[in-house]
């Protein structure tokens, strides 16, 4: 439907991306989870910082328009990353 590229390598390429990207963020969530000692505990936090890395994609709000002093969440997010490579990955 959305004419997305139809080669092998463009898929595997896709599918390499995404699990890494869900082992990234999954193992993020771990670490929250060990470090807080109640379920109640782990989700407040996990949900504010989910928010923050995926409104700092690029997507939402692309880097341009960024302000200067959110910028650095930017480069520590492994979904932006995730994204940009997916990008690439379809663009190119």
């Amino acid at each position: 439907m959305t004419n997305l590229r139809r080669t092998p390598e463009a898929f595997f390429t896709f599918l390499l991306f995404t699990f890494v990207c869900t082992l990234t963020m999954s193992m993020f969530f771990r670490c929250i989870a060990a470090l807080s000692r109640t379920l109640a505990q782990a989700m407040a936090p996990a949900a504010i910082i989910i928010l923050a890395l995926i409104i700092y994609t690029g997507f939402a709000i692309p880097t341009r328009y960024m302000k200067p002093w959110f910028r650095w969440i930017n480069y520590i997010d492994p979904v932006a990353y995730g994204f940009e490579a997916l990008m690439i990955n379809e663009v190119r």
